[in-house]
């Protein structure tokens, strides 16, 4: 399936903080993430598991899945609002979107300190702090 990177703003702060405190990187460019690369399957049952939820795994023709954003880019047109489901979040959804932090951790010995897992229990944790989820 379709792979990603991850990238929870913890470890961007980690990366960030690294690259101001090193003059190596100074004028250059890094990818930040988790360093783990997962299947959108693997992202969404890690949610449902964090979020104590039933994941129930559906697979979809492309042809359905581009038919339905088609049309829901029509529909939407009439009311005069942007489409959510579009051709293009379809398009997104069937390609990778990985980066390496090779670089990374090479010039600013960065080492991502949240996985996919611990970043959306902090999240959660957070919003529930915060009274953002009950």
């Amino acid at each position: 399936g379709c792979k990603r990177s991850i990238c929870y703003v913890g470890n961007l702060v980690e990366g960030a903080l690294n690259a101001s405190e090193n003059e190596k990187s100074s004028g250059k460019t890094y990818f930040i993430s988790d360093g783990e690369e997962k299947s959108l399957l693997e992202i969404a049952k890690t949610i449902a598991k964090v979020g104590r939820k039933n994941f129930e795994e559906r697979h979809y023709p492309m042809v359905l899945a581009n038919t339905m954003a088609y049309f829901n880019e029509k529909i939407s047109s009439f009311g005069g609002r942007f489409p959510q489901f579009n051709r293009r979040v379809v398009r997104g959804m069937t390609s990778d979107w990985i980066c390496s932090i090779e670089k990374a951790k090479k010039d600013l010995n960065y080492k991502p300190k949240y996985d996919l897992e611990t970043a959306l229990n902090e999240t959660i944790r957070l919003y529930k702090e915060n009274g953002v989820l009950k």
